[in-house]
C-alpha cells in the first residue's frame, strides 16, 4: 500500500518544475506517471473493492491474460463475478475482515500471486480492500516441470537395475549411489557419501580411478571398461563400466554406469576351460568323434575319425571349403542310411549301426557308429565311430573268445558313451554361457539407448557415426553421417571448428555449449562434453555426451527479467519513501535562487549594483540551479527502467552515489554516516544502479531501525569496504540500533515479509536476488543489542 499511496501523494504535491525538457519535448517524471507506466507494461494488476465487494478500481496489463481491459469490471460485484471460485471469494472476505495476506490462485487456466490489504479510514474503520496481483502462470508451470524432471531423474537413478554412481570430479568422493550399487557391493548410500573408493577399500584398479592429488580433468570418459573391485564383505567383483563427466548440483562430477560381470567373467573362463577340455578329450579319445548338422554335414571331427574313414589328408587342409556328409564314408547306401538316421532323430532316439568303412585302412574295416542330438535349438548332432574290426574278424572264434571280445567292445562302448556324455555336457555349458553373454550385452545396450543424455560418436572427419537416440522431431537418418558443423550457424561455426580440432587432433577433453539448429526449424541449446577415443595411442574419433538445456536457459532469462521488473518497482518505492526529503533538498536551492534574484532586482532599482556584483550573483544562481538539476538527474537515473548492464565499477563509486541519496535523510534524523574503504580495491563487474539500489535500501532500513531505537546515545552508520579471500570485495553496513528480533530473522529475506506498518516486504528479497544475480552473497553477519551488520560480497573482475 505504501507504493500506491506514496505515488498519489507525490502526484498531488508535484510542481511544474517536476516536468523537465529533453530534446525539446516535455518529459513527465512524476511518480504517478511512472506507476502508470509500470502497470501498463508489466504483468501486474492493481484493483480495489468496497465493503460490498464492488470493484472500484481495475488497472494493469495483467488483465489481458484474463481477457479483460482496464476498468472493465468496475461497478461489478466480485462475489458474483467469481461465484465459481470459492478460494478467491474466501481471500477477499478475509481481507474485508481486516486480514492482510497473500495467496496464489488459478483463474481460467492462469495462475496469479496476489496481495490483499484492507483500506482503513482515520478512525481505523475498514472502507474496502486493495490488492496487487501478478501473473505467474509460465513460471509456476516451468518450475513444476523442472521439479518433475528432477524427480524422474532421481527415481530412474535409484530404481535402475544397472549399478550407477555419481563421483565428485575433485578427488573422486561419492556424491550418490543407487540401490543396485548397494545390492552388488554391500555398501549403502549413507556409508559411501562423501568418501572415496580408496577410503572404502572398494577399488582394486589403480589405472581407472586417479590418486587424490591428481586433477580429475585429465581423465577421459570411457565405455566398456573392466574394473576390479572388492565388496564390503571382501568378495572380489568385476564390473564393466561406462562413464561421462557431468555437472551435478553445480559441481563437476563423473556419472558411472556399471553392470556386475563377476559371474559372467567366471562363466566365460569356465567356457574357455571347457573348450580346452573338449579339444583335449577329443584328441585323446580312442574313438572317432565328429559333430554334424541336420543335413549330416560334418562341422568338426578328430584325427582318429579322419584316419578311420581314410581321409588323413583332411588333417592338414581341414573341412572347408566343402563340408562332407558322414554317410558318404560307408559302403551302405548313403541315402538309405541318411533316411534311417533322420527317422531316429525325429523320434529323439540314438542312431546306432555297425557299418563297413568305404575306404579306410586295412586295420580299420568295421566301425560301430552312434549319433545323438545334443542341441535341439541349433540342430546339432554328436557322433562316435569305434573300431570293431577285430570283433568282426573273431566272430567265428570260440564262445569264450567271443565273450571276451564282446566284453572289450562293451567296455570300449561304455567309454565312448561316457566320452559322449561328457562332451554333450561341455557343449550344453558352452551354449548356456553364450546365451548369458548375449543377454548381458543386450542389457548394457538398453541402458545406453535409454540414457537421459544423447551419446554420440564422431569419426576423425567430424561426422556422426553413432547416436544412442534421437531428439523428438528428428530421424536417425538425419543424424547419422551428418557433420557436426551442419548443426550450428553464424557465430558458433568457428568455435565448433576449434572444439573439433582440439578434440580430434589434440585429444583434449572439453566442455562447451552451443545452439543446435534442427532441420524442422527448432533451435535447442545443448551442453556438450567430449573426449577423444584412442586405440593404441592413436585417436580414431571422439565420444560426445550432449544434454538439452534449452528450458534451463529460458528459465534463467525469465527469472532475470522478473528480477529487473521487481528492482525497478523497488527503486520507485524507495524514491516514494524519500520524496519528502528530496522535496526539501530541492527546495533549498530554489529558495536561494529566488532570494538572490529578488536581491538583484532591488539593487538594480537602487542603482547601486555594479557589473562585478551582477556576475557574482549570477554565478551563484547558476551554481544553485546546477545543484537542483543534479538532484533531478540523479533521481531520474535511479528510477529509470533499463536492462541489466554489468560493467567494471569501483564499490567506492557505488557508495558515494548512494550517500548522495540518503545524506539529507541522515542529517534530518541526526545520524552520522562514516565510510572506511581499503585502498586499491579491485573493481567488480556489476550493474551500478542495481547495486546502488541495494546499498540505499540497506541504509534506509538502518535509518528506520535507528529511528525506532530506544537508545538515547548518538547513533552512527558505518560502511566498510575491503578485499577478502583475494578474489572478493566485501562491504559491511553497520548500524547502532537495537538489532533484529529473533522471530523475524528466519524469514526476513522472503518476499512480503516486513516489520514496517505500510511496507510491502520486498526490499530485502529483491536485494538478495540482485546480489546473487551478480554471483555474490547478502546476509546478516551479526545482530544484537549493539546493532546489526549486513555483509555484501561481490566477485572482483580479476
Amino acid at each position: 500500500m505504501d507504493l500506491f499511496r506514496s505515488a498519489r501523494v507525490f502526484a498531488r504535491t508535484a510542481r511544474p518544475d517536476d516536468v523537465l525538457r529533453k530534446e525539446g519535448r516535455p518529459v513527465d517524471m512524476s511518480v504517478e506517471s511512472l506507476l502508470d507506466s509500470v502497470l501498463d507494461h508489466s504483468s501486474l494488476i492493481l484493483w480495489a473493492v468496497d465493503l460490498e465487494g464492488t470493484f472500484t478500481l481495475s488497472r494493469g496489463a495483467g488483465l489481458r491474460e484474463l481477457g479483460l481491459d482496464d476498468g472493465q469490471v468496475v461497478g461489478q460485484n466480485c462475489f458474483d463475478l467469481y461465484a465459481s471460485f470459492p478460494s478467491i471469494q474466501q481471500s477477499i472476505r478475509s481481507g474485508l475482515l481486516g486480514n492482510e495476506h497473500r495467496d496464489i490462485v488459478e483463474v481460467n487456466g492462469s495462475i496469479f500471486e496476489s496481495w490483499y490489504c484492507p483500506v482503513r479510514n482515520e478512525d481505523d474503520e475498514i472502507q474496502g480492500l486493495v490488492g496487487i496481483s501478478s501473473a505467474v502462470t509460465e513460471l509456476a508451470k516451468s518450475r513444476q516441470d523442472f521439479y518433475d524432471a528432477t524427480a524422474h531423474f532421481h527415481l530412474a537413478f535409484q530404481e535402475s537395475p544397472v549399478v550407477m554412481m555419481i563421483l565428485k570430479a575433485a578427488g573422486g568422493a561419492f556424491v550418490d549411489a543407487n540401490q543396485s550399487f548397494e545390492k552388488v557391493t554391500g555398501f549403502s548410500r549413507q556409508a559411501v557419501a562423501g568418501r572415496t573408493g580408496d577410503e572404502l577399500g572398494l577399488w582394486n584398479t589403480r589405472d581407472f580411478f586417479p590418486p587424490v592429488d591428481e586433477p580429475w580433468s585429465e581423465f577421459e570418459s570411457f565405455n566398456d571398461r573392466m574394473i576390479h573391485a572388492v565388496s564390503k564383505a571382501g568378495t572380489p567383483l568385476i564390473l564393466v563400466a561406462a562413464a561421462a563427466q557431468i555437472k551435478f548440483e553445480d559441481q563437476p562430477c563423473l556419472l558411472v554406469f556399471a553392470r556386475d560381470a563377476t559371474s559372467e567373467t567366471k562363466t566365460a573362463r569356465e567356457l574357455e576351460k571347457s573348450e580346452r577340455r573338449f579339444s583335449t578329450l577329443a584328441k585323446q579319445a580312442p574313438v572317432g568323434i565328429f559333430q554334424c548338422n541336420q543335413a549330416g554335414e560334418i562341422v568338426y571331427a578328430n584325427d582318429y575319425f579322419w584316419r578311420g574313414v581314410g581321409q588323413s589328408d583332411r588333417l592338414a587342409r581341414g573341412i572347408q571349403p566343402e563340408q562332407p556328409h558322414w554317410f558318404e564314408f560307408f559302403q551302405t547306401n548313403s541315402e538309405a542310411l541318411k533316411q534311417d538316421w533322420q527317422n531316429a532323430a525325429s523320434l529323439n532316439v540314438s542312431f546306432r549301426r555297425e557299418l563297413r568303412v568305404e575306404s579306410g585302412p586295412e586295420a580299420f574295416e568295421w566301425g560301430l557308429l552312434q549319433i545323438d542330438e545334443f542341441s535341439e535349438e541349433e540342430g546339432q548332432f554328436l557322433g562316435s565311430l569305434a573300431d570293431i574290426t577285430a570283433m568282426k574278424q573273431t566272430e567265428s572264434a570260440s564262445a569264450l573268445q567271443r565273450r571276451e571280445l564282446e566284453k572289450a567292445v562293451r567296455q570300449r562302448t561304455d567309454a565312448v558313451e561316457r566320452a559322449i556324455a561328457e562332451l554333450r555336457h561341455e557343449v550344453q555349458q558352452r551354449t548356456e554361457i553364450a546365451q548369458q553373454l548375449k543377454i548381458s550385452q543386450e542389457e548394457m545396450q538398453a541402458v545406453v539407448n535409454n540414457a537421459v543424455d544423447f551419446i554420440l560418436r564422431v569419426n576423425c572427419e567430424g561426422r556422426i557415426v553413432y547416436i544412442n537416440r534421437v531428439a523428438e522431431g528428428l530421424t536417425r537418418d538425419q543424424v547419422i553421417n551428418s557433420h557436426a558443423l551442419d548443426w550450428v550457424r553464424g557465430e558458433y561455426v568457428e568455435p565448433m571448428v576449434e572444439h573439433l580440432t582440439r578434440l580430434l587432433e589434440d585429444g583434449v577433453e572439453l566442455s562447451f555449449e552451443a545452439p543446435l539448429h534442427y532441420p524442422n526449424g527448432d533451435v535447442r541449446i545443448c551442453a556438450m562434453k567430449g573426449a577423444a577415443i584412442k586405440v593404441d595411442g592413436e585417436i580414431i574419433g571422439a565420444s560426445i555426451v550432449a544434454r538439452d538445456i534449452t528450458r534451463e536457459r529460458n528459465l534463467e532469462k525469465e527469472a532475470r527479467r522478473r528480477l529487473e521488473e521487481l528492482s525497478h518497482i523497488a527503486r520507485l518505492s524507495i524514491v516514494g519513501e524519500m520524496s519528502a526529503t528530496m522535496s526539501h533538498e530541492l527546495k533549498q536551492p530554489l529558495l536561494a535562487i529566488g532570494n538572490y534574484a529578488s536581491g538583484c532586482l532591488s539593487r538594480l532599482d537602487d542603482g547601486t549594483y555594479t557589473t562585478a556584483d551582477v556576475v557574482k550573483h549570477l554565478q551563484t544562481i547558476n551554481r544553485l540551479s546546477e545543484q537542483g538539476c543534479q538532484i533531478l538527474r540523479r533521481t531520474r537515473d535511479f528510477v529509470s527502467n533499463r536492462p541489466f548492464d554489468p560493467k567494471p565499477t569501483s564499490i567506492k563509486t557505488v557508495i558515494d552515489n548512494s550517500l548522495e541519496f540518503v545524506q539529507s535523510e541522515a542529517k534530518t534524523r541526526q545520524v552520522e554516516i562514516g565510510v572506511e574503504c581499503e585502498k586499491d580495491l579491485p573493481e567488480s563487474c556489476l550493474d551500478g544502479i542495481q547495486i546502488q539500489q541495494v546499498v540505499i535500501n540497506l541504509l534506509m532500513n538502518a535509518l528506520e531501525a535507528i529511528q525506532e531505537s530506544v537508545k538515547t546515545t548518538p547513533h552512527r552508520i558505518t560502511l566498510r569496504a575491503f578485499r577478502s579471500n583475494g578474489e572478493w570485495v566485501t562491504l559491511l553496513i553497520q548500524d547502532t540500533a537495537d538489532g533484529i528480533p529473533e522471530d523475524f530473522m528466519e524469514a526476513m529475506f522472503d518476499a512480503f515479509q516486513t516489520r514496517k506498518q505500510n511496507g510491502l516486504g520486498m526490499g530485502l528479497a529483491i536485494s538478495r536476488g540482485i546480489i546473487e544475480n551478480h554471483g555474490g552473497t547478502l546476509k546478516v553477519k551479526y545482530t544484537g543489542p549493539e546493532g546489526t551488520i549486513f555483509q555484501m560480497r561481490l566477485p572482483s573482475c580479476s
